[in-house]
């Protein structure tokens, strides 16, 4: 296994279904309008192999892994930003796509 940590801008594309909770939190309503979601406190969500995911944001702070997270751009889906936990976005299988 290689140690990778995406730079902002950095594009992955999905090689398999991807299952992470989204939290309802005013930062993924966006997300959640334009996915047709019905919010709970947490919803498990699924986006499907090919999807390309744009990183946007990366929050690591030190002593607080409970706020570490990363947020995602679905491309080509306009207002389909929101973020993750850093354990869920560590569970993406992918490939790399080249930035043009």
């Amino acid at each position: 296994m290689k140690l990778y940590i995406p730079a902002i801008g950095d594009q992955l594309r999905l090689t398999a279904d991807w299952t992470f909770t989204l939290y309802n939190e005013r930062r993924n309503w966006g997300f959640a309008h334009v996915m047709m979601l019905l919010h709970t406190h947490e919803l498990k969500h699924t986006l499907p192999a090919g999807t390309v995911l744009k990183v946007d944001r990366i929050y690591i702070r030190s002593n607080h892994r409970d706020y570490d997270s990363i947020t995602f751009r679905v491309t080509g889906v306009k207002n389909a930003r929101f973020w993750v936990k850093l354990h869920d976005a560590n569970t993406i299988e992918y490939d790399h796509v080249p930035v043009q």
